[in-house]
Formats: structure tokens, sequence, C-alpha cells
């Protein structure tokens, strides 16, 4: 059945998640994983492969399931084996009557998992983590936000709002749904449509467990300008759940952002030894950059698949063919095509050649327009406005 594709690997990280003592290695770390081992990129991470993997990220087990039709009823079975020996750690199973309950069969199987395990959850936690309040009831709601998670960890960023809104379409109450959107769309500088779902994920937040609610207040607050409140929340976050690098993250870059280089490399680099994922990665290294350190902004980024930042290195480097190689990388009429589009332009000011700027601009512009990204477009122009200016070009700024 196409709809638990994926579906259900995610709602059991949510179910074992939610536990503080037992840390799921992300998606993005395992993509990364596979290519080191020269798999392609939608390998299914299972049998030896998966304790391949498991023994490449340092983790401990592997967990891994299967369901089944049975007449009108479903029947899931997940089993908790050593990476190192394929040894048995765990294994629980549950039956669900039809389909619309085979979410709330996982969770009695998660909860199976983390008892033999010996993590034993009070029942106000256990109560929390009930996947169809973490998320959804709604296993195509689910589907959509999974595929959307996958698209953003392989940079597919249109692709990405695109599957959360359907999300949303099928179950408009789906709260978390509403704050990935709104983080999302703040990536892109669309402000004003990040700030209306995220005030919408906080009038859905009844009844989440206590990391969504995490989750929502700080980005909420991050949205609103109120970075000393949001960064309160996120330590909170951190000293409890301190297997989750989404906070370290966030703190790194809020440091960031205020100019605070050291307390930023501090989470920065706390991140990157949890979960050493692109996007850790690549957070810390904007910091050495910003702390004028390109050999170590340089060494962190080193394999990583980041034209942007790699762009920028070459930049600053002057070394104008590995330029041109990451600018020509880029998938055309993407966002990230946008982006490396006003880079270049950047540089061609910066080197005098007003002509090309203008014309990149230019097209960076058009596809801004047909992405519909306004405030992202009109921050382009904005930045081009000031350039103009500063080469004594009134009336063009």
């Amino acid at each position: 059945d196409p709809v638990f594709d994926d579906t259900l690997r995610h709602a059991m990280s949510v179910a074992l998640g939610e536990t503080p003592t037992i840390r799921i290695v992300s998606r993005e770390r395992t993509a990364y994983a596979l290519r080191l081992m020269r798999q392609p990129p939608g390998a299914h991470v299972a049998g030896e492969v998966a304790r391949q993997v498991c023994r490449r990220v340092g983790a401990d087990m592997v967990v891994a399931g299967d369901i089944a039709k049975v007449g009108e009823q479903f029947v899931l079975i997940a089993e908790a084996t050593l990476c190192s020996s394929g040894a048995p750690l765990a294994q629980a199973r549950a039956t669900a009557e039809g389909k619309d309950r085979v979410l709330a069969a996982l969770n009695r199987v998660a909860a199976g998992l983390r008892n033999e395990l010996g993590e034993a959850p009070s029942q106000e936690r256990n109560a929390a983590s009930r996947v169809e309040d973490v998320t959804t009831a709604d296993l195509g709601a689910l589907q959509a936000f999974t595929l959307a998670t996958d698209a953003l960890a392989e940079r597919k960023v249109m692709e990405a709002i695109t599957l959360y809104t359907h999300a949303i379409d099928i179950d408009p109450g789906f709260a978390l749904a509403h704050s990935r959107l709104g983080s999302t769309l703040a990536g892109l500088r669309e402000w004003k449509r990040a700030n209306q779902h995220r005030q919408r994920a906080l009038e859905l937040a009844e009844g989440l467990t206590e990391r969504e609610r995490f989750y929502l207040n700080a980005t909420s607050r991050l949205g609103q300008g109120r970075a000393a409140e949001a960064e309160e929340i996120l330590k909170v976050w951190a000293r409890l759940y301190p297997g989750d690098r989404v906070p370290l993250g966030w703190l790194a870059v809020s440091h960031l952002n205020r100019g605070e280089r050291t307390q930023a490399m501090s989470w920065g680099q706390a991140a990157v030894r949890i979960d050493p994922t692109p996007g850790t990665l690549v957070n810390l290294g904007a910091v050495y950059l910003n702390m004028g350190r390109l050999a170590d902004a340089r060494s962190v980024t080193e394999g990583l698949s980041e034209p942007g930042f790699r762009y920028l290195l070459a930049f600053l480097d002057g070394d104008a063919s590995e330029m041109e190689r990451q600018a020509s990388g880029v998938p055309p009429g993407s966002v990230e095509e946008l982006d490396m589009r006003a880079r270049e332009a950047q540089a061609a000011m910066a080197a005098g050649r007003l002509r090309a700027g203008r014309q990149l601009v230019g097209r960076a512009e058009t596809l801004g327009l047909q992405l519909g990204l306004l405030a992202l477009t009109s921050q382009v122009l904005a930045t081009h406005a000031v350039w103009e200016s500063e080469v004594g070009d009134p009336r063009l700024a």
C-alpha cells in the first residue's frame, strides 16, 4: 500500500525519539553514509546495508519492521538488533483492526521496544508520544509530511513546500506541518507567509508532544525577532533532549546573526558532534567563515555538495575555475539557481563587470517571479539597488 511508503519509518522515529535516552540517526546522516559507501541515493537501508551504515555512523542498533495484511487486520512487527553482531535486542508486535488504526498499533510496538530496551516512560510521557498526536492521524497527511522532510534534506526546497502544503490540505489541523512550512518559507525570506503558518501552528498546539511544543515556540519567537526568548527555549530543549541537533543548530545560527561568534562556534561544534549532517557542517562552516577562519570553513565542508557555500569560498580564494564549476552545477529553474545567480552577480559587480552583474540579477529576478518567491526576489533587487548606488548610477539605483 503506497500510503505506508516511508510513513511508518517516520512514525517509528517519532515514537522512539520522544524518549530522551534514544537518539535516532537522521535521514541526512544516513544518506551521507550511503554516499561514502558508494550506494545509490535511494538505496533500501535494511539488512547488511543497514548494519554497515549503523557501524559507519557510530550507532548501536538497527530497528527493522514489517507490516502484513491478514484479512482486514494489519500485523506490525519490529525488531531491534545490535549493528556490530546482528544479535537481537528486543522485539514487539501489535495488530490493527483496519488501516486507520495502524498508527495506534505502531505506538504500541514502539512502547514495547522501549520497555524491552530498558526505557519505561511515565504514563504522562507515553500518552504525549502517540504518533497520531505527534503529527496527524491521517496516513496520507503523514506520508506527504515525510516526503517533504526528505525533500528538504535533499535541498529540494520548492518540492518540500508543495508537500508540506499538501499535508495541510489533507489535515488542516496538522500543527507541525504548518510550523515546518513556516520554517522553510522563512529560509527563503518569505517572512509574511512564514509567520502566518507559524501562528496557525501555535493555535493548534494543544495536545502536542513536549518536543513539538519546543519547535513551535522557538521558531515562532525567532520569526518575531524575539531571539533571546527563543534561545532560552532552545537551551531547555537541548538540555532535556541531549541527542537532538536541531536546538543546537538553531542556537548557533541565532548567535551568529547577533555577531556573537564564539558562542555560535560552541553551539555549532556541539551540533556537529551529535549529528554531522551537511546542514550542521555548513552551519559550522558559516561560523568559521564569519570568523575569518577560511581554512577551517573549507575543511569542515570538504566533500559536501553545497554549491552556494563552495562558490563563496572559491570567490574568497580567487579561484575562477572553481567558481565556474560550482555555478554550473545547480539545477536549472530552481531556488538553488536563483541563489547562485545572485552570488554570481555580486562577484561580477565586485570585479567591476557591471553589465554581467546586471544580466545575472535579471536572471535571478526572472527565476524568483517564476517560482512565486516575491519577497526573496525583492531582496535581490534591493541589494542590487545598493550596488548601483555604490558604483555611482543613481538612476538605476
